[in-house]
């Protein structure tokens, strides 16, 4: 494993939390502890109008990404704070898709790669570990 490996492990090992909801919260993995984010406020904005012309046009698909965000508001979002630090707010666009062999499901995507003047969220994030098995371990143990 990488430095930064080992660093995102050590982040997540010292601030993961068990809440009294039997949730677990953990922290961002940030490259660096003074990380600065342009205002990509305008992005989500953006955003947001194409996703409220859809709703327009399509009215279940308000409802059902309304039950959807109304649970993830009541589960797992947070409030965020009234004074923000600059280079320290980052507004995360979100759509929502069906999939095609589950008719009615929703899900809602975060997109966390959005750029603004080139940088997004995901370029600050540690990547985390590779768990998955490399192809010749699997090829030699397979019989």
């Amino acid at each position: 494993m990488s430095i930064e490996d080992h660093r995102f492990l050590h982040l997540l090992e010292e601030g993961m939390v068990k809440r009294q909801d039997l949730h677990y919260e953990m922290p961002l993995p940030l490259k660096t502890d003074n990380v600065s984010l342009p205002s990509n406020r305008q992005v989500a904005e953006k955003r947001w109008r194409q996703l409220t012309a859809r709703f327009k046009k399509n009215p279940q698909f308000l409802n059902d990404y309304r039950a959807f965000m109304d649970e993830v508001i009541k589960t797992c979002a947070e409030r965020a704070p009234v004074h923000s630090v600059e280079g320290m707010v980052n507004y995360v666009p979100h759509t929502g898709v069906y999939h095609p062999r589950k008719p009615g499901k929703i899900r809602v995507v975060f997109d966390c790669s959005a750029k603004c003047n080139g940088i997004s969220l995901n370029d600050h994030l540690l990547q985390g570990p590779d768990l998955t098995n490399e192809l010749l371990g699997v090829l030699c143990r397979f019989r």
